[in-house]
This record gives C-alpha cells, sequence and structure tokens, in this order.
C-alpha cells in the first residue's frame, strides 16, 4: 500500500533547485502573487464564453482565501530552514510535522477544500501547491504527465482523467514535483506544460470522472446526467481537452443520444494522444454497436457486460 504522501516527503523525484522568495517576511506584506492569469479575469472570460455559469459559480483550484494562506503563513515559523525556498514549502505543505497534506486517489478537489480535509488527489495536491507557491511570488506552472493517464472503465466504454504535476522553474534548471511518485528516469518522462485555463477545464473534467467511480464503488447506477454536466463544462472552457470530448461522448451515449455521442468522439479524436485515439475509437466501435442493437439493455452493459 502506497504511504501517505505526507510521510514521503523526503523521497519525491524532484530535478533541479527552485527558489522562491523567503518565506519569512513582514506579516504579511509580501510581494504581490505571480498568477499566469489574474484569478478575476480568468473567471470572467470563462464565465463570458459559457453560457448561464457566473463567474461567482466558477471553481479555480489554485485560488486560496486570505484566511487559509494565513493558516498556512502562520506555521512557517516551525520549518527549521526558512530559507529553502520551494523545498521549505514542500515540507509546510506535506511534511507530518506541519500541515501534512496527503495524496488521495480519486479525490479531486479545490485547494480550499483540500486544505481543509487535508488532502486530495494529484491536481488537487498541485492545486495547494500553486496556489501557495505563487502567494510567495514563486512562478509554479502545472504539468501533465502524459505517460501515466487514469483509465475508468463503464463496462464496454472507457472514461479518462489526467495525471497532474508541478513545475517551479529556477536559473538552476526545473523542479518537478510529482504526487504519485515518478518512476524511471525524469529526463525522459512525457509531460507537457498547461495553462491555468486548461487546468480548471481538468478539473470539472476529473469531477465527473469522480461521480462515476464513487458510484461504482457503492454499487449505484451511474449518474450520467451530472457527470455529463462536468465533462460538458470542461468542453466549453478548453475545447482542445480530447479527454473531456471523450467522456461527453460515454454520458451521452449512456443516456441515448447517440448523434451527440458520436460528434463528441469525432472532436476527441483530433486531439493528440494516441492512447486516447485509441480508446475513443474503442468506444466507437461500441457506439455503432448500441446502434444495431436498439433493444440493447444499458444496466447489461454497466455491468461490464460485453458483447463481443
Amino acid at each position: 500500500m502506497r504511504k501517505p504522501f505526507a510521510q514521503n516527503v523526503e523521497r519525491l523525484k524532484l530535478v533541479g533547485v527552485a527558489s522562491l522568495a523567503t518565506l519569512v517576511y513582514a506579516g504579511c506584506a509580501g510581494p504581490p502573487p505571480i498568477h499566469e492569469v489574474p484569478l478575476a479575469r480568468l473567471k470572467h472570460e470563462i464565465a463570458r464564453d459559457i453560457p448561464g455559469v457566473s463567474a461567482s459559480d466558477l471553481i479555480i483550484p489554485h485560488e486560496i482565501s486570505e484566511e487559509s494562506f494565513l493558516a498556512i503563513h502562520s506555521q512557517v515559523p516551525e520549518l527549521e530552514d526558512r530559507s529553502a525556498g520551494a523545498y521549505a514549502l514542500l515540507k509546510l505543505l506535506y511534511s507530518g510535522d506541519h500541515l501534512g497534506l496527503e495524496y488521495r486517489w480519486g479525490e479531486t478537489r479545490s485547494a480550499e477544500a483540500t486544505l481543509a480535509h487535508g488532502g486530495g488527489n494529484c491536481l488537487s495536491l498541485a492545486a495547494v501547491l500553486v496556489g501557495a507557491a505563487r502567494r510567495y511570488s514563486g512562478a509554479a506552472r502545472y504539468i501533465e504527465i502524459q505517460d501515466r493517464p487514469s483509465r475508468h472503465a463503464e463496462g464496454d466504454l472507457e472514461v479518462w482523467a489526467s495525471h497532474i504535476a508541478v513545475i517551479l522553474p529556477s536559473v538552476d534548471g526545473p523542479l518537478i514535483v510529482d504526487f504519485r511518485g515518478a518512476q524511471g528516469d525524469l529526463d525522459s518522462m512525457r509531460y507537457k506544460q498547461i495553462g491555468d485555463r486548461t487546468l480548471v477545464a481538468h478539473y470539472y473534467n476529473d469531477k465527473g470522472y469522480d461521480l462515476l467511480r464513487i458510484a461504482r464503488e457503492r454499487n449505484e447506477p451511474p449518474p450520467w446526467s451530472e457527470a455529463g454536466r462536468f465533462f460538458e463544462t470542461a468542453t466549453r472552457i478548453d475545447p482542445s481537452l480530447g479527454r473531456a470530448w471523450n467522456n461527453l461522448g460515454v454520458a451521452q451515449a449512456r443516456l441515448g443520444d447517440l448523434r451527440a455521442a458520436e460528434l463528441s468522439y469525432q472532436r476527441a479524436n483530433k486531439s493528440p494522444g494516441n492512447y486516447l485515439k485509441t480508446a475513443t475509437e474503442k468506444n466507437r466501435v461500441s457506439l455503432d454497436f448500441r446502434r444495431q442493437t436498439p433493444g440493447l439493455e444499458v444496466s447489461a452493459w454497466e455491468k461490464g457486460e460485453k458483447p463481443f
């Protein structure tokens, strides 16, 4: 069994040495946060592009309230080496001697909720690190590890989520923080940097993924309508996010809208990633079978009973 992340800070696979503005400054009057896009503007831009969604309803995963930041910063004096930059911040957030945030697979949360619950999945922990680092004027960025996506089978169909990590640039080279533990040589790791807006789309896609996983674990009917709304929101936030289009197609197929599912799969196929193209093609084969078998009972498929 994997130990809680908080117990494995020293075992992180890291590259280079990144520096943050000192974690210690008078009160909380430090330098202004560094954001790729100011949070208010990012919310406004996304709300502008999604009719019926207000900026106040949107969740930006790395948004950390002043109250939560003060709670984080209040523990800085307890650090042994407060000038160790990124390493000090990692200990502050994830060491069992301090906040002790833990890796918990399948629990997608915002930074605020992750702090409140004491942990979350890789995206959740990345959001806390990015949000906190930027409050200390560290130019933290999200990356997507392309070698290890998460796959969730729903009978004959496949739903996909992402694996998110963080990169902290520095003059000495990049510091990569992989919350699930990097395997093999980091120099050969396949990853790409993603922008804040794309990360928000990943968050909504993963929330839909979580709903289906939880229902399966509880032996309950999958909430396809609710999950589909999360997937659709993700595609509207970032129309290039192929896994969200694939997952939206799965939800639409389950809800009986085969034409919409076909269009969603077409959009997914236009996105990069051989593994996703293979999964989407498999889903399209299942879609064709559904068209040819109008009387097929969906419940049988959801139990994993494949017709081929």
